[in-house]
């Protein structure tokens, strides 16, 4: 069962889905990489 979170600018994610992805799967699957990209403030429109 997914637990998804949005973020105030509209991002929907699952970092706990992301986590067990990154047991699953390795180095390829960067938790550094996801918690950067989530935690960006949004591009101006």
């Amino acid at each position: 069962m997914p637990i998804v979170v949005e973020l105030p600018h509209g991002i929907v994610c699952d970092p706990i889905g992301k986590a067990f992805k990154r047991l699953r799967n390795g180095a390829v699957d960067s938790l550094l990489h996801f918690y950067k990209v989530f935690t960006e403030p949004p591009s101006p429109k």
